[in-house]
């Protein structure tokens, strides 16, 4: 590791631990205007709007493992899905990207991940 690489690390650690401690003892979960506003940050390339991204692209990866595995398990023990997507259906975090910018205006402070499933639900019925 070369030395500007060292730095960016250590850089990117001295603003997780300020995070960390400004932040408050509980988490909330993500809106999806919060998704929105830093996809856009980061469109416009601004420093902070990476560290952003990247915490947001962890969050979507969440998501899609949570719902991959939340169909697998009911589809194993037959039980009802919410959603029903063609058996080689490949997550993507463009896709989940998308859905959020095309939510309705009133879902725009509700949580990014409840706004997904229902969104799943709606475009992939059983």
């Amino acid at each position: 590791m070369n030395l500007i690489e060292f730095m960016k690390h250590l850089l990117l650690a001295v603003m997780s631990a300020l995070w960390i401690f400004q932040s408050p003892a509980y988490s909330q979960q993500l809106t999806v205007n919060e998704a929105i506003n830093i996809q856009n940050k980061v469109q416009t390339n601004a420093f902070a709007g990476r560290a952003e991204w990247n915490a947001l692209t962890y969050y979507l990866q969440g998501v899609i493992e949570g719902i991959g595995g939340y169909k697998e398990s009911l589809s194993e023990t037959r039980q009802s899905l919410l959603f029903c997507p063609p058996k080689a259906k490949n997550y993507s975090i463009e896709e989940f990207l998308i859905m959020l910018k095309h939510s309705m205006p009133e879902d725009r402070n509700r949580p990014a991940s409840l706004v997904l499933i229902e969104a799943y639900t709606e475009k992939y019925p059983c």
